[in-house]
């Protein structure tokens, strides 16, 4: 009886980090549509929010540092996490 409830316990834990995981990774995808969209790519820079831009690439470095993607999917996001940074860079050389 114990053990069952203990199997059930660490199923349910495992399940609640499963769920993380794919919330980050789902996250990620979007920031990576945010990234690549229209909303980012043709307004001017003082058209952009720059805190959704920052939170995008927050999410985006987060995957890259907490999952061992394939190489071709890590280069992938780096490009975007990298895409991201670069707009913000400008954005805020342009600000000031």
């Amino acid at each position: 009886m114990i053990i069952r409830i203990c199997l059930l316990t660490l199923y349910g834990f495992y399940s609640a980090v499963l769920a993380a995981e794919q919330n980050l990774l789902d996250s990620a995808e979007q920031a990576i549509f945010y990234v690549a969209g229209d909303d980012v790519q043709k307004q001017p820079y003082e058209a952009l929010d720059l805190q959704v831009l920052e939170d995008a690439a927050d999410i985006l470095s987060g995957t890259i540092e907490n999952y061992d993607l394939p190489l071709e999917r890590n280069l992938f996001v780096q490009q975007f996490f990298i895409k991201a940074l670069t707009i913000l860079n400008f954005a805020r050389i342009d600000a000031n």
